[in-house]
């Protein structure tokens, strides 16, 4: 994509020929759900797939879609919920219906 933008010089700090790094905002989604990406695999299909504990403690694979990344995420097209309970390590061993202990993740510093 190539983008040209118009902005006030008054004083002189850019000069003909010189470059300006931007960031542009790609827009807003204010319901968005994101999966960390270190959660997600893909299927032999190339789907995006992750573990997830269902309401009896019991590990479920999931196949959802994905928008894009966002950071270190993943925007969730559908397929999931906001609630659910995503496996974000220890998914190594995992199993349809498997037992689980789930710990809960600490939020990153300076993140509320």
């Amino acid at each position: 994509i190539t983008l040209r933008a118009q902005f006030p010089n008054p004083e002189g700090q850019l000069l003909p020929g010189m470059y300006v790094r931007a960031q542009v905002g790609q827009g807003t989604q204010q319901q968005a759900l994101l999966v960390p990406q270190s959660a997600v695999d893909r299927s032999a299909k190339g789907e995006a797939q992750a573990w997830l504990v269902d309401k009896e403690g019991k590990a479920r694979l999931r196949i959802f879609r994905t928008a894009r990344a966002v950071g270190n995420q993943w925007l969730v097209l559908d397929g999931m919920s906001a609630g659910e309970q995503v496996v974000v390590a220890g998914a190594q061993g995992l199993a349809d219906g498997m037992p689980v202990r789930v710990k809960p993740v600490a939020a990153p510093a300076g993140k509320d």
